[in-house]
């Protein structure tokens, strides 16, 4: 689990608002920005984890910390910029029909991530290592580099939504993504991710997300306070990983 994602969309949100400050011509710019700086703090993250043994809701959340500080170093609590029209026009806006184009976006990556985990080795050495790392280290997986690998995915992608977000909203503030960070673990974990490790989908972690924003809609409709609407997301996480964190020694 990384806890350091909600401070990585913040990071890479604000840093593609400053970039682009409403000229077109310099999306892909703040895109690649945002790809590198979150795949940068990631390796930052797999390293501590790898090769310095620390725990990963350790070290993850002491980096969202370091990230967090970063922000406020960078823009010392005054953000100038603005977002360019062609964002605005492709991720929040219909591109096809009434379907927002942040929606393709994310089925588009959808299939992409499906492809990585199900048909690459990557996606097979990731598993291996969710199962049992002894066993994929002995079978020639490199568990470290995979590590690594693993976490700068995570960073790029937890920066590249940043990106989208920032697209969608068109603002940006210092807590901008730690909103998200908590419905993302529990996402993946009503999607039928073994948070022991071994089994899951991306496909079933977007079904999650869907079933958290259809509860979060239910209870915004019945009118219920956001302090209500927190405490069913966290009993309905408390849950699953109470079920699902038995699952290695049911298996064994």
């Amino acid at each position: 689990i990384d806890l350091s994602a909600g401070s990585i969309v913040t990071l890479t949100a604000i840093l593609t608002y400053v970039t682009v400050n409403g000229e077109d011509d310099k999306v892909l710019l703040a895109l690649l920005i945002s790809f590198v700086v979150g795949a940068l703090v990631g390796m930052v993250n797999g390293m501590g984890i790898t090769f310095l043994k620390i725990s990963p809701f350790v070290m993850t959340l002491g980096m969202s910390g370091v990230v967090t500080g970063a922000i406020i170093v960078i823009n010392h609590g005054n953000v100038v910029g603005k977002v360019a029209p062609v964002m605005t026009q492709l991720i929040a806006r219909p591109v096809i029909g009434n379907i927002p184009g942040a929606i393709i976006i994310g089925l588009i990556f959808g299939f992409l991530m499906w492809l990585l985990l199900e048909r690459t080795a990557f996606g097979k050495n990731l598993f291996a290592i969710g199962v049992n790392r002894v066993t994929a280290r002995l079978s020639g997986v490199n568990v470290n580099l995979m590590n690594i690998a693993t976490y700068a995915l995570a960073g790029a992608l937890a920066g590249f939504g940043g990106f989208l977000l920032v697209g969608n909203t068109g603002v940006v503030f210092i807590n901008l993504g730690q909103p998200y960070l908590f419905p993302s673990i529990a996402a993946v974990a009503v999607g039928g991710t073994l948070l022991s490790g071994g089994k899951g989908s991306f496909w079933g972690s977007m079904a999650g997300a869907i079933v958290l924003t259809l509860i979060t809609s239910l209870l915004t409709t019945m009118q219920m306070p956001d302090s209500v609407r927190r405490m069913v997301l966290g009993a309905t996480l408390l849950i699953l990983i109470s079920i699902y964190g038995r699952q290695r020694s049911f298996r064994q």
